[in-house]
């Protein structure tokens, strides 16, 4: 449940900074790490359990974005 609140909660803020305040993302991903900053913000408001599970959902989601994560190097073979 706070997975999908926090992804939600990520969202609408973001969605609200471009209406409101005209401030656009440069990447996607920040809505991911916005996220999972809410999310960590509210882990102490869950039991021991559920903080376990949570820290593995986002240790997961931590390594999937080191792979997203755009480089300034460009590959080799791109002329």
């Amino acid at each position: 449940m706070v997975v999908f609140a926090g992804m939600t909660w990520g969202l609408w803020i973001t969605r609200n900074d471009w209406v409101f305040n005209n401030k656009l993302i440069k990447s996607p991903l920040q809505v991911v790490y916005r996220s999972l900053s809410l999310m960590q913000r509210w882990k102490v408001l869950l039991k021991e359990k559920e903080c376990t599970s949570l820290d593995v959902f986002q240790a997961k989601i931590m390594l999937t974005l080191e792979v997203l994560k755009p480089t300034d190097n460009l590959p080799d073979d791109i002329g």
